[in-house]
């Protein structure tokens, strides 16, 4: 296999080699620093905070700021960059650090020959260049969480290494959707059904289950991983019985490792050393269908239940799964009692998904539509940092004190985890929704709906960097505003209310045509203060476009939830989101 090498300036990241190359210079980086490199380049343009990297690099272990700041010096070292006039790396005070240099997509390399020195560095290649997502300006309160290429440090996809779909309603045969070609075979009776998801294996609890002899390619030693899977387990339950379980059990060695549920139905990690089991009162075998997720970043290990965080708790050692003795579903490598129920969509990957990229996946797979319009079905993928919670009737709700939302999505690509992006939904719309804006009596909150923007990932901060389009937002005292995303500003907005009951709904109407915006409230035509100016249609000029970076329009629409006062108050809802296209 190639290696992927990024390049920027005078410099070469080979993430194949683990290395940097500079005028013929080769720095090899500590494992923390290069990871660090890495995932600034993959989130160039953005300002990735402090906790974040401490988060991605060390997980949940302690470490002094000093540690931090040593891997950026590290880091502007192997690139020759100032940072007191940085070219590559700039520090963005009280928030974290901006990759800020253009980089080529990243190229690739073939592989080095055995016992060769090592490559010099070679002429760029005639590739497209990618423009620099952002100028880092001082929007440092919200973080961009998006990712914009395909490979990180360890050479894996950031998409699933495996994929058993589980739904070939027929036959003994169990086939890969990743690609990677990990085909597994039914044991035992081979029962499919339909149900209101399709077709479905059925495990019958004594002899039924999945066995595949290649597990190469799977995350082996210490590496990251994620395993998901949507289950229905039938009631009560025994014994501990696999979802998945892969690795090696050869030569006296037990590096084996799995999802599973234990005796009393909870998620559980299987996998040496010995670990925590899951002590959480959430249950998923109960005759129903569960999304169930589990997630290791090298030290830390986190379970779910239907999108919500059950377990987690720091591995007293490394990992050492191996891929020696293929894999199974339904029933551990070494036998036990087998899964009875149904099992299907089951992934895995080699990074550790973050919560709202697992909450992102159950709505898109869960086989509901939070909307359903001329277009088609559509879901609510969660942005920005919280993130938000959506009722069984569709309800959205700001899940903490800090900025929140969604967008409205499209289930593509059979859901893979790369395709977890919003929908375009067009420039001429009619938006509707009903918004809560609670207050303490000291502390306002907003909600709002947004338009025309870029299609976002999971955890998307939205604001800034190639973002277009407009909001519009209630506060907690009646006031109105008109955001542009890009450049940042108010454009018109409408005063505050006197005696307005923020413990009330309020409706709130868009129509956008064109080049003009109109609102009402409460079903009332709202007029705006725009310069010094009074109007009812509020010009929309499309400013991203002589941007620099040039701002992406793609039709995009969602429910944002800001806050003046962040990690003080919450509590925004929307409901009766609607939206209609012409």
């Amino acid at each position: 296999m190639g290696r992927r090498v990024y390049r920027t300036g005078n410099v070469e990241v080979d993430i194949g080699l683990q290395c940097v190359r500079r005028d013929g210079e080769v720095y090899h980086l500590r494992a923390q620093s290069f990871d660090a490199l890495v995932y600034l380049i993959e989130h160039r343009g953005a300002i990735v905070g402090k906790e974040e990297l401490v988060s991605r690099l060390w997980g949940d272990r302690a470490v002094t700021d000093n540690s931090l700041a040593q891997c950026m010096n590290d880091i502007r070292k192997a690139l020759g960059d100032d940072p007191r006039q940085p070219r590559f790396l700039r520090t963005i005070p009280r928030s974290g650090y901006c990759f800020v240099s253009e980089v080529e997509a990243p190229a690739e390399e073939p592989p080095p020959e055995p016992g060769s020195a090592q490559p010099t560095p070679t002429p760029p290649r005639k590739s497209r260049t990618f423009r620099l997502l952002a100028l880092c300006t001082g929007l440092a309160a919200v973080l961009v969480a998006g990712v914009f290429t395909l490979r990180f440090p360890n050479g894996k996809t950031m998409g699933e290494l495996a994929w058993w779909r589980m739904d070939e309603g027929s036959g003994d045969r169990i086939h890969d959707s990743s690609g990677h070609g990990l085909q597994g075979t039914v044991h035992g009776p081979v029962h499919w059904v339909n149900d209101a998801r399709g077709p479905t294996l059925e495990f019958g609890g004594i002899s039924t289950f999945v066995e595949g002899k290649d597990a190469r390619g799977l995350p082996v030693g210490n590496a990251p991983r994620t395993i998901t899977a949507w289950v229905r387990h039938a009631a009560p339950l025994a014994d501990s019985t696999s979802i998945l379980h892969y690795g090696e059990l050869t030569g006296g060695r037990m590096g084996a490792f799995g999802l599973a549920l234990d005796p009393n139905g909870r998620v559980e990690v299987i996998g040496p050393p010995a670990q925590e089991r899951s002590l959480a009162s959430i249950r998923a075998a109960d005759d129903q269908w569960h999304f169930v997720a589990m997630t290791y970043d090298g030290s830390s290990v986190h379970t779910f239940v239907d999108g919500s965080e059950d377990r987690h708790w720091t591995s007293p050692e490394p990992m050492n799964t191996g891929s020696s003795s293929g894999w199974n579903i339904g029933k551990y490598l070494l036998g036990g009692t087998p899964f009875r129920g149904a099992i299907r969509d089951v992934r895995v990957l080699g990074r550790a998904l973050g919560q709202l990229e697992l909450l992102a996946l159950l709505r898109c797979t869960s086989g509901k539509a939070d909307l359903r319009l001329a277009g088609g079905s559509y879901f609510f993928l969660p942005i920005y940092r919280e993130g938000a919670v959506i009722s069984e009737s569709g309800e959205i709700a700001n899940s903490g004190r800090d900025f929140g939302g969604v967008q409205i999505a499209r289930a593509e690509g059979g859901c893979s985890v790369t395709s977890l992006r919003g929908a375009d939904l067009g420039q001429n719309l009619e938006i509707h929704a009903d918004l809560l804006v609670p207050t303490d009596g000291t502390h306002i909150t907003t909600a709002g709906l947004y338009f025309r923007s870029r299609k976002a990932a999971p955890g998307d901060g939205l604001i800034g960097g190639t973002s277009a389009g407009y909001s519009v937002e209630l506060e907690s005292d009646g006031r109105v505003r008109v955001w542009r995303l890009n450049p940042q500003a108010v454009v018109a907005f409408r005063p505050a209310a006197p005696g307005f009951d923020a413990g009330a709904f309020h409706a709130l109407d868009l129509d956008v045509r064109g080049e003009f915006l109109q609102a009402r409230l409460d079903h009332v035509a709202m007029a705006f203060q725009y310069g010094n100016k009074v109007v009812t249609s509020v010009p929309l000029p499309p400013e991203w476009e002589h941007a620099e970076p040039r701002g992406h329009n793609q039709g995009t629409v969602g429910v944002t939830f800001r806050t003046e006062s962040r990690g003080l108050i919450g509590g925004q809802r929307v409901r009766n989101f609607t939206v209609r296209m012409f």
